[in-house]
């Protein structure tokens, strides 16, 4: 998990009560705490604080779940910044010193000073785009509705989908050799259209790179990282060509899904329509054609044969319509899958829970709330939020 600011100083504070910072961190800290008087007001507070907690003889016996109650009453009862700074601060302080199994508990933004805001919104169109030039543009932003390259190709974005066909068509001169790359963040998705009239649906924390215009034998584009549905026109005599770290595809025209996360062990590709050849990259003799609802699974960095099977293609590429569809997936996957689409952070009180396995089928574009508790009903698990941060229990 990524630290923020509340949680840094408070494990600097708390180490610094216990004695183990460096030099160079001791100097973080009161650089911190000479930015304003309101810092030192905050480091004085929460060090007076400790001191009063370190005098219960049974701190250790300390029920975590209790003592952040505590601390969330106190905030929800107080309307000043200066408080509600302190008390984030205290908080986190508070229960980094009882114990690492507090994480989840920690409160890092306050977006409201009067009430706790516990609403996890569901992700949405963004993305970034770099041109040949390294030049980044953000298509959330409505003024950058036309992109041009340095190369003479203008790009178009509109109605959350980036498009080269249509601009290039009226394009004067039709550059080759540039390459852009799509990058789409955690949370976000997004939609190409290649130069081909070939569509591209991007899924969060995904990045392809890929010529503003094809030329030569064949049509290739990289898929860097993340989750791509492809739809691919058809072109004999130019196949089209995705490339991942461990995988090579090899298309003439069908439509297939990709997902090849930094973070999951194997990539997987589902083949919906037509015929799709898949060679993996870790083994060269390792090539496997695939017919309509067969998927391919390679594990990655590794030699090991690609292991195919028959599948419904439908549910591995339903993300691009709207709706994500678990069928007897491990819970650790399915929080996994959710986490990269709602920007939440899942933790699990025990390793045994992540094995647990559900079906269900969820609109994306609805609050991550209902699904939670429909996966309480089922009496297996218990499920608490607290702004991005979602604790799994039994």
């Amino acid at each position: 998990m990524e630290e923020t600011k509340y949680i840094y100083y408070a494990r600097l504070i708390a180490r610094y009560v216990e004695g183990g910072l460096s030099d160079d961190e001791v100097n973080e800290l009161e650089k911190w705490k000479s930015q304003s008087a309101e810092n030192t007001a905050l480091f004085e507070r929460i060090i007076k604080n400790e001191n009063r907690l370190l005098n219960f003889d049974q701190l250790k016996l300390v029920e975590v779940k209790e003592a952040w109650k505590v601390v969330r009453d106190e905030i929800a009862g107080k309307k000043t910044n200066l408080f509600v700074r302190m008390a984030r601060y205290a908080a986190v302080f508070l229960l980094l010193i009882i114990g690492a199994s507090s994480v989840y508990y920690v409160v890092t933004e306050i977006q409201d000073e009067n009430k706790h805001n516990n609403m996890i919104d569901p992700g949405s169109p963004k993305a970034t785009l770099i041109l040949s030039d390294g030049a980044k543009f953000d298509l959330e932003d409505k003024q950058n509705k036309l992109l041009e390259d340095k190369g003479g190709v203008v790009v178009e974005n509109e109605n959350f989908t980036v498009n080269y066909n249509n601009r290039l068509k009226n394009s004067q001169t039709i550059a080759g050799g540039l390459f852009h790359t799509i990058d789409v963040p955690r949370s976000g998705e997004y939609r190409l259209v290649l130069s081909d009239s070939s569509v591209v649906y991007l899924n969060s924390m995904t990045t392809l790179k890929y010529p503003v215009n094809f030329t030569g034998d064949s049509r290739e584009v990289e898929l860097i990282k993340g989750e791509a549905f492809f739809e691919v026109t058809k072109d004999k005599s130019h196949p089209f060509i995705v490339k991942t770290p461990d995988v090579r595809l090899k298309v003439l025209g069908t439509s297939f899904n990709v997902s090849a996360f930094n973070d999951d062990k194997n990539s997987y590709i589902t083949l919906e329509t037509g015929s799709l050849e898949v060679a993996n990259m870790n083994n060269s003799k390792d090539i496997q054609l695939l017919e309509p609802n067969q998927q391919a699974i390679i594990e990655s960095g590794t030699n090991t044969p690609m292991l195919v099977s028959d599948v419904d293609a439908s549910i591995y590429s339903s993300w691009r319509n709207g709706t994500i569809v678990f069928k007897n997936e491990t819970l650790e996957e399915m929080m996994k899958n959710l986490a990269r689409w709602y920007n939440i952070e899942v933790f699990f009180e025990k390793e045994s829970l992540k094995h647990v396995r559900f079906s269900t089928n969820i609109d994306k574009y609805n609050e991550i709330e209902p699904i939670l508790e429909l996966l309480q009903l089922t009496n297996k698990v218990k499920i608490k939020t607290d702004n991005n941060y979602v604790l799994i229990s039994n």
